[in-house]
């Protein structure tokens, strides 16, 4: 467990491309809560949409019933029967007013519509042209796509499309209106509105924005994971790694960066100066255990003090301390671990944290064990365990 620990914390950066599990979780709840935001935006944009198509047909329709219904006469549903009728004087007229509005309100279709004895709707007048390859002869049947709104307005109701109707000629935007005679509906007049536009309009603004709901969700779902990880993972490592008594780095940053020096070069040129404090327990009963933490801490200042330039210094137990030192030169080095000791005398202390026991151990010499050069076989985690085991064979003061 620890291995896979140590391997993990190893192999991992900070913009690492691999993503934790927990921030697999929050970029899944980022991507859902932005989608479930796109899915509500969209709902919205349809439902005005649908509500400005409504207002678009209806008032476009009623303005050209208003114009028609005086200049369509009843006469026009019960005067014209079937083909035979098409050449009579009020076919002509009729059919010349539907053809002119149908022009200037550029609308796709326009025509009367009524029920024949069998009580099917047809078509009276068409306002298409006769030579038009979408005209519809007087008789012929209402088609299937569109007769639904047709036998409502038959049926003496006015009726707006809201919705975008695809038939097999094309997609539109239906809109009746009944004409009666007195108080009878007699037949309808019927707008068809092109919908083609409405429709690719609606589908190329449906196709972009779900484009660009998945872009910014991934957009945001990455910008999130690097704030998390700018901010958080830092703070997480400092609270994961640091001794919050003496500000030194703790067990769990000791282990792991002598795991990752194990095995490499930089190993070689490592120092070790690992030291304790003495008398810790008797302190601790004589002035309480503030006073003992007050000692461990003015240790911790001295080793950061000193070293801070040439290392990191370990609190891995109570009142144990290592300091790993690189490419340091040991003489110096134990010269400065006297310059310590002095300086540890002068601390304003009531028993001074002095006679700590140092145990200096160089990997590329051989001066404090009884090994060659090079060390054959030795590792970094040997050396730190000799240091202690020598530390501690040194005599109290």
């Amino acid at each position: 467990m620890l291995k896979k620990y140590y391997t993990e914390s190893t192999d991992r950066n900070k913009f690492d491309k691999t993503f934790s599990r927990a921030e697999l979780k929050l970029l899944s709840l980022v991507v859902i809560s932005i989608i479930i935001t796109a899915a509500l935006i969209t709902s919205i944009f349809y439902y005005y949409r649908n509500l400005d198509l409504k207002l678009i047909t209806t008032m476009r329709s009623d303005a050209i019933f208003s114009l028609l219904l005086d200049r369509i006469p009843p006469e026009n549903f019960t005067a014209i029967y079937d083909d035979k009728d098409v050449d009579s004087h009020l076919y002509n007229k009729v059919q010349q007013e539907l053809d002119d509005v149908r022009k200037i309100t550029a609308v796709r279709y326009l025509y009367t519509a009524k029920r024949d004895s069998e009580g099917n709707a047809i078509y009276v007048v068409d306002g298409l042209p006769r030579d038009s390859e979408d005209f519809r002869a007087c008789g012929s049947l209402i088609e299937a796509e569109i007769l639904p709104a047709v036998n409502k307005c038959l049926d003496g109701d006015v009726f707006h499309g809201t919705e975008i109707l695809k038939t097999s000629w094309g997609m539109i935007i239906p809109s009746c209106e009944p004409i009666k005679s007195n108080g009878v509906t007699v037949g309808a007049l019927v707008i068809e509105f092109d919908g083609e536009y409405f429709a690719e309009n609606t589908a190329s603004s449906q196709r972009y924005y779900i484009i660009a709901s998945i872009c910014v969700a991934i957009g945001v779902g990455f910008v999130a994971i690097v704030l998390i990880r700018s901010f958080s993972i830092p703070l997480y490592q400092w609270l994961a790694y640091t001794d919050l008594l003496t500000g030194a780095m703790n067990r769990n940053a000791f282990e792991l960066d002598t795991h990752k020096l194990r095995g490499t070069e930089q190993q070689k040129n490592i120092t070790v100066v690992s030291c304790d404090l003495n008398k810790l327990k008797a302190i601790n009963d004589q002035f309480g255990h503030s006073a003992g933490d007050e000692h461990i801490r003015a240790l911790a200042q001295l080793l950061m003090k000193n070293f801070r330039t040439q290392g990191s210094t370990y609190r891995i137990g109570g009142d144990e301390f290592v300091t790993l030192l690189f490419n340091a030169s040991l003489d110096a080095t134990e010269k400065k671990v006297a310059e310590i000791c002095v300086e540890d005398d002068k601390l304003p202390l009531e028993t001074s944290a002095c006679a700590f026991r140092t145990v200096l151990r160089n990997l590329t010499r051989s001066r404090m064990a009884a090994l060659t050069i090079p060390f054959r076989g030795q590792t970094l985690r040997c050396t730190i365990t000799n240091a202690q085991k020598e530390k501690l064979r040194l005599p109290r003061p």
